[in-house]
């Protein structure tokens, strides 16, 4: 488990990600697979743009770990998200 002090620092350190500092990035987010399940959520739910948040027939919640991490990861500040996002979860 990490502490909600981590977990914000991680999520703002994604969140602030770009192409030139990705490799900056938080190196606990490498293992976003072993956080408690509840930590996973609240950063995925971080990351997803709040337009997605109620999306008609997707729960979020049901996502796998791997699958939340690699679009934390890999979309932290791309144009893409919102459409890889939904790729993921439907």
């Amino acid at each position: 488990m990490i502490s909600d002090e981590k977990h914000r620092e991680t999520v703002k350190q994604t969140s602030s990600a770009t192409g030139r500092n990705r490799q900056k990035r938080d190196p606990n987010l490498h293992y976003f697979a072993r956080w408690d399940r509840e930590d996973q959520l609240k950063a995925f739910f971080t990351w997803l743009p709040t337009e997605l948040h109620g999306a008609p027939g997707i729960d979020w919640t049901q996502l796998t770990s791997d699958v939340m991490g690699y679009l934390i990861r890999q979309f932290a500040n791309s144009a893409d998200a919102a459409v890889m996002a939904i790729n993921g979860g439907v």
